[in-house]
């Protein structure tokens, strides 16, 4: 068993983990352009076969335009019309539910901070950046790997 965890933003990210929790396959969010590349999505979708998908829930930011309220919410809506085509089961995660698990015991207030501590403590040898001339490590592939995470524990465990 496989599942895809989704941070549907355009500096989003793909990850697969299979069911012990163990990266499978990670992607940065295709785009071409400024647009979601629709067939980079489900090509790579198609290729790592998740049984399940985790995607974080958007919704509004508060003092956020209306143009990039609506273009976040296109987003997702364009990565739902995708797993529909597919089929695949999906489960919507609210950040704070997610976060509240990755970030349970580490210090500091930034939650992006807090992510990064909580993704290395669980995976320590893997590599976050996306080029070898990164010097970040990608936050949307973190977030990705965490929502996913969260989704295994608290929907996949809790059925057996």
């Amino acid at each position: 068993m496989r599942y895809l965890g989704i941070d549907p933003g355009k500096k989003g990210g793909l990850v697969v983990l299979d069911k012990y929790k163990r990266i499978y396959a990670k992607e940065v969010m295709p785009m071409i352009g400024y647009t979601y590349d629709v067939a980079a999505i489900k090509n790579f979708i198609v290729q790592t076969t998740p049984d399940h998908a985790f995607i974080e829930k958007v919704s509004a930011v508060a003092g956020a335009s209306a143009k990039s309220t609506f273009q976040f919410g296109f987003g997702a809506g364009i990565l739902e019309g995708i797993l529909g085509g597919l089929e695949m089961p999906r489960t919507y995660i609210r950040p704070k539910e997610w976060q509240k698990f990755a970030h349970k015991g580490i210090d500091g207030t930034d939650p992006k901070d807090k992510s990064l501590t909580a993704v290395k403590q669980r995976y320590p040898n893997e590599d976050w950046l996306v080029t070898s001339r990164s010097t970040k490590p990608h936050d949307g592939l973190i977030d990705a790997a965490l929502i996913c995470e969260y989704g295994i524990v608290t929907y996949i465990y809790e059925e057996r």
